[in-house]
């Protein structure tokens, strides 16, 4: 003969599945409340670099329109006015101080958006050359050049955050209240506010 029921009906078993549960929760809430906490930074970080990723990139649905170098060049300066609203320097000083209040997560950031500066400067430099083959050294060059200068430059700047987030991220506060990271200088150069 075996063991005699606990539960004889489903309202009885739904009772007891609720008062365990109850009971794992109340013992294990700081567990649970963590892990639930670390799904949901993962999918928003998920959704973050996505979108910026798209921003970066465009979209591939003309690819016909993509093939015309002068297209490229006016679809990346739409990109990167578009990401930085027109501002370079704010753009990394936000980068910067995201990374001071993140710094866990701070080289993970910097390597993606070096990475995705690094692919458009690739794509510019090549619809470049096709320009300066078409068009020569014409003003049609010189003005998409301008949006290459610029895209270089970003690269550079984010470059030297993200040496600083591998190298010394807790010097990275000193650097950035003292003023003397790259683009706080270029800044000053240039008479522009961050």
């Amino acid at each position: 003969m075996g063991r005699r029921r606990l539960y004889h009906t489903e309202e009885e078993k739904a009772k007891a599945r609720k008062t365990k549960a109850k009971l794992y929760y109340v013992a294990n809430h700081i567990n649970i409340c963590r892990r639930s906490h670390l799904q949901y930074k993962k999918k928003v970080d998920a959704i973050k670099k996505e979108k910026l990723r798209k921003i970066l990139e465009g979209s591939d649905d003309d690819s016909e329109i993509r093939d015309n170098p002068l297209t490229i060049i006016a679809n990346a300066r739409e990109r990167v006015d578009r990401v930085t609203n027109g501002a370079i320097y704010t753009y990394v000083d936000k980068l910067v101080l995201w990374c001071l209040k993140n710094p866990e997560e701070a080289v993970q950031l910097c390597v993606f958006r070096k990475d995705c500066w690094r692919e458009l400067m690739e794509q510019v430099q090549e619809a470049l050359r096709e320009i300066q083959q078409e068009h020569g050294c014409g003003d049609v060059y010189k003005e998409a050049d301008l949006v290459g200068k610029d895209i270089c430059h970003a690269v550079t700047l984010i470059e030297e955050i993200h040496t600083h987030t591998v190298t010394s991220l807790d010097e990275m506060e000193d650097w950035h209240s003292s003023r003397i990271f790259l683009y706080q200088i270029c800044a000053e150069g240039s008479e522009v506010s961050i």
